[in-house]
């Protein structure tokens, strides 16, 4: 049997949040579809989808572990990039500091 997380008991009373919470989380669910057609929304609903993951697990103990990885939410973003920008930032770094 699995024990609840200690924030739903402090939160237990807090119906309105709990509401607020779930529409949230059921427009997040419905909008996702229509996220494909741009860039920048799919972007932002898919750091508030890994959010709302990472919440659930706060809330109620209940793992995703692929949604909490992030890895399900890497094609919205430019990840193949992400070796090119830290080369290019060690660059600037080391012009940046003074020579020995």
């Amino acid at each position: 049997m699995r024990v609840p997380s200690p924030m739903s008991y402090r939160l237990y009373d807090q119906t309105r949040l709990f509401g607020l919470l779930a529409a949230g989380s059921l427009v997040l669910e419905a909008i996702a579809p229509t996220t494909l057609a741009d860039r920048r929304a799919g972007q932002m609903w898919a750091l508030n989808a890994f959010a709302m993951h990472w919440g659930i697990f706060a809330l109620m103990g209940i793992r995703f572990r692929y949604q909490m990885s992030g890895v399900a939410f890497a094609p919205f973003f430019a990840i193949e990039r992400v070796p090119l920008l830290l080369a290019r930032g060690r660059r600037r770094h080391r012009r940046l500091l003074p020579r020995r």
